[in-house]
């Protein structure tokens, strides 16, 4: 995608209902909006969150004073699940019981705040159990759909887990022997369920993309919901590929795992 197109694109995307007003205007997947939706949320939330969490009090206040969790989440722009999981602190809870409650908000004795936190978990799309459930599931399958590309062309490869079990340092999603994509000679792949902009490119080559350059040689990593263009040549030792590279039909499967429909 063009950085420009990516730009305009994550400006106006701002709540659900903007997916299918923009994805004819922007010709590209509902599964690509929601990716770059969550990607602004969570960027937001990396940025602004500590102001809530330093006026925790504040928060529960209003919520005695009658403010539902819903409200306050609206009022102050952030997810329902975060603005549920700091007013459990505030009521004293650990971190473990905080998460516990989350999971299982039925254990929750008090019936205002049940009702509240199970309508929380149930507007997140973003960090709410389910949500984390769905993300899970992508990443998986975009790991299998290259597991199942590398077996089909008879690659030699091993798995970060087969890797990690043998040698216990951590490694891409995939170590390969005698691969060549687009002229590329590559020794790793990494699987990405999420849209890769110049920010979250910039954030990985710095987290692990260099490391496994030095480690292992040449790379490549698949962003399943596209890219910026502004990445490519950031680094001349990794090839960017997003789910054009592959078959329809499993990317038809991956895109199919929407949360926001």
């Amino acid at each position: 995608m063009k950085s420009e197109v990516y730009r305009e694109l994550f400006k106006r995307l701002n709540k659900p209902e903007d997916i299918e007003k923009l994805d004819s205007e922007f010709a590209a997947p509902e599964a690509v909006l929601e990716a770059v939706l969550s990607q602004k949320i969570v960027a937001h939330t990396r940025k602004n969150f500590s102001s809530i969490t330093s006026k925790t009090e504040e928060l529960f206040k209003a919520w005695q004073q009658g403010n539902t969790i819903s409200e306050i989440s609206e009022e102050l722009g952030f997810m329902p699940v975060l603005i549920a999981r700091e007013l459990l602190k505030a009521m004293g809870l650990s971190k473990n019981e905080v998460k516990n409650r989350i999971r299982n908000p039925d254990s929750l004795e008090d019936d205002r705040l049940k009702t509240e936190i199970k309508k929380a978990i149930s507007e997140d799309y973003i960090f709410s159990p389910i949500a984390h459930k769905y993300q899970d599931e992508k990443s998986h399958l975009g790991e299998k759909i290259i597991d199942r590309w590398l077996y089909r062309r008879g690659t030699i490869y091993m798995s970060d887990r087969e890797y990690i079990r043998v040698n216990n340092i951590l490694t891409p999603d995939f170590l390969t022997s005698e691969l060549e994509i687009l002229g590329f000679k590559i020794n790793w792949i990494e699987s990405k369920a999420l849209f890769g902009s110049f920010e979250e490119h910039r954030r990985y080559m710095k987290k692990q993309y260099s490391k496994y350059v030095r480690s292992f040689g040449t790379g490549a990593v698949v962003y399943w919901y596209g890219y910026e263009d502004g990445i490519l040549g950031e680094d001349k030792n990794l090839l960017v590929l997003d789910y054009t590279f592959f078959e329809e039909n499993n990317v038809k499967k991956l895109f199919n795992l929407r949360l926001i429909k």
